[in-house]
């Protein structure tokens, strides 16, 4: 592939960095990311995303899980990746969309900006996300290979809202899924997380006030 006619949407580069990926990441995350290609791909179909874009993203989001907390670690050093010293050492792996992003940029510049943006946002999210950056977020939790047997029923329940609410109410309901499970297993937050759940919780604040019992029925 000659750079003079470089095409970052092209089959041809798709199929080259989906052949890089195999080698560089394990088969059960290459897997997976085959897996968000396609529920990327349908996703920006349902909801009017450059479905080209939705492939790249989706093949390229998870290019930095090759790389252990420490790996991670060194990786953002060396990208020059501006980060509290807190994410570091509890929640390195949440910084891999945005260490792919930047290492992409660097060597593909000519890979759209919306596309980088969605690989950097795809794991701690915006408080401004786009509709990529959502199709994005939304197919990496509802992949064909994300086991509901594994994760709970709320997958199956967000596979079935695709259609029919919006793309950003859908991954508001994503958001609060991974949050509530990262809760549940006691894992590290990222401290951007509370802010981001702010700005789209107070969008979606319901009419009414729910009972404690309730609310522990979704937590549990």
């Amino acid at each position: 592939m000659t750079l003079e006619h470089f095409d970052p949407l092209s089959d041809a580069f798709f199929e080259q960095k989906k052949s890089e990926l195999k080698e560089r990441v394990s088969a059960h995350r290459y897997e997976h990311s085959l897996g968000v290609v396609d529920a990327c791909v349908m996703l920006a179909g349902v909801y009017g995303i450059d479905e080209r874009k939705a492939r790249l993203a989706g093949i390229l989001h998870d290019w930095d899980k090759c790389y252990d907390d420490d790996g991670i670690r060194c990786r953002a050093h060396e990208l020059g990746l501006k980060v509290a010293a807190e994410v570091l050492d509890m929640a390195p792996q949440a910084l891999h969309g945005m260490t792919a992003a930047l290492a992409l940029t660097r060597e593909y510049p000519e890979i759209p900006e919306d596309v980088i943006q969605a690989i950097s946002r795809h794991t701690v999210a915006c408080v401004d996300m786009q509709p990529l950056d959502m199709a994005l977020y939304v197919a990496d939790a509802i992949e064909v290979n994300r086991d509901p047997e594994r994760l709970g029923k709320q997958v199956e329940e967000l596979r079935e809202m695709v259609g029919k609410e919006t793309l950003e109410k859908l991954f508001f309901e994503t958001y609060r899924f991974w949050t509530i499970l990262l809760l549940n297993r006691t894992s590290s937050l990222h401290p951007d997380t509370i802010t981001v759940w702010n700005e789209y919780a107070n969008r979606f604040k319901p009419c009414g006030k729910k009972s404690f019992k309730e609310m522990r029925k979704e937590l549990t």
